[in-house]
Order: structure tokens, then C-alpha cells, then sequence
């Protein structure tokens, strides 16, 4: 039962990092478009792409996580 809780709370932590880092691409996106400036554009730009690496990254963990619950619970959806 602990690692069930365990496992809920890490699913939980990865949801709400999943969230965060979706809201900081999207706002460095458009920060990109709001400005003129080219260094500017240039910076928002590589931003965006680094915060989406983590939400990639992130993606990968909560599927490794949830494979591995799955497996551990001999649990398979269809």
C-alpha cells in the first residue's frame, strides 16, 4: 500500500511539473511574437525549446512510471 501512495504521489508531482513547464513554453512562445526586438526573439526562442525539453523529458518519465505500475500490478489496460 505505501508504494501505491508512493506512486500516486510521484504521478502527481510529474502532472503538475507537466503543467508547469506546458504554461512556460507557451508563454515564452508568445513572448517570442509580442516582441520586435531580434536578441529578444532570439532568447524567447531558445527558452521555448529548452523548457520544452523538460516537458519531454517529463512525458518520458510519467510513462516509464506508469508502465512500471502497471507491470507491478500485473495491470494492463486495453
Amino acid at each position: 500500500m505505501d508504494r501505491l501512495k508512493e506512486s500516486y504521489f510521484d504521478s502527481s508531482a510529474i502532472s503538475i511539473a507537466l503543467t508547469l513547464e506546458e504554461k512556460a513554453f507557451k508563454f515564452y512562445q508568445e513572448a517570442e511574437k509580442q516582441t520586435d526586438d531580434p536578441e529578444g526573439k532570439k532568447l524567447f526562442r531558445w527558452l521555448t525549446e529548452w523548457e520544452m525539453e523538460h516537458h519531454e523529458r517529463l512525458r518520458g518519465l510519467d510513462e516509464e512510471m506508469r508502465e512500471e505500475f502497471w507491470s507491478n500490478s500485473n495491470f494492463w489496460p486495453m
